[in-house]
């Protein structure tokens, strides 16, 4: 998935291109939020777990755990939950916390 100048993941198309741009400032701040959150919990969390706990739309919160995986902020913990939906989902923690 290429991304924006701005770290935003996008389709190769103009249309997502220009959303991505659009979402930039949003992206960013709730980036902030998800480490913040991440730093005060005491272990792993699944994004519907920060969801839940920022009032976050899921959706909104699912493609800035991408973002800050491929910046290397945040990593698997090997651990893995029962989502919301049924689906098992990953437990991500800080890059370098211990589990």
């Amino acid at each position: 998935m290429p991304y924006s100048d701005e770290g935003i993941g996008h389709r190769d198309t103009d249309t997502s291109r220009e959303a991505a741009k659009k979402v930039a400032p949003a992206a960013r701040t709730i980036r902030d939020r998800i480490l913040k959150i991440m730093s005060a919990w005491p272990g792993p969390m699944t994004a519907d777990e920060i969801s839940q706990q920022t009032g976050i739309y899921f959706g909104s919160v699912r493609p800035r755990i991408s973002e800050l995986r491929r910046d290397g902020l945040i990593e698997d913990s090997g651990e893995r939950r029962d989502g919301e939906h049924g689906m098992k989902l990953i437990a991500w923690r800080l890059k370098g916390a211990q589990a």
